[in-house]
């Protein structure tokens, strides 16, 4: 009996992950996107085939970090996981870190352009946000790519996603 507590226990405290402090949700809004459907890769990109995801972050701990996340070319805070896919850039004009407090259980929604180069065979990739924290929202647009270029954030990897053209 004792034994069969014990080991229910121990169950229990290994089984019982703490949920990480901020996850992303990720989900494919559209796919088969070509040079007949998108009008950017069709001016810039008519060999690639793409696909849109849309992502939103979830806060699991109340805190209050500052991430910065740039204002329209959001394909700056997230890598891929291997050189076959990209993201694809809009032009933004107006483009400059902004700081966001994300709020417990939701967030803004960032929708990116995957595209997969014309020759690869492979149908996952995993995308990583660079978590650029800042103490306060007074921080300038050199400090943001002063992090960025000396690697100053942790990546917090996507599950893999299926590249579904």
């Amino acid at each position: 009996m004792r034994l069969s507590l014990f080991l229910s226990m121990l169950f229990l405290i290994f089984s019982c992950k703490e949920k990480p402090e901020l996850e992303m949700d990720i989900k494919t809004v559209n796919i088969n996107l070509n040079r007949n459907n998108n009008q950017y890769l069709k001016e810039y990109h008519p060999e690639k085939r793409g696909q849109e995801v849309e992502i939103q972050f979830i806060k699991n701990k109340n805190n209050n970090k500052l991430y910065g996340i740039m204002s329209c070319s959001y394909n700056s805070n997230f890598i891929l996981d291997n050189n076959d896919f990209s993201f694809e850039t809009f032009r933004c004009d107006s483009n400059f870190p902004v700081y966001i407090k994300f709020e417990k259980n939701t967030s803004e929604k960032y929708k990116l352009l995957v595209t997969r180069s014309p020759n690869s065979k492979r149908k996952y990739f995993k995308i990583g946000f660079r978590k650029i924290i800042f103490p306060n929202k007074y921080y300038s647009f050199g400090s943001y790519w002063e992090k960025v270029e000396n690697n100053k954030y942790e990546i917090l990897w996507s599950e893999p996603i299926k590249f579904e053209n």
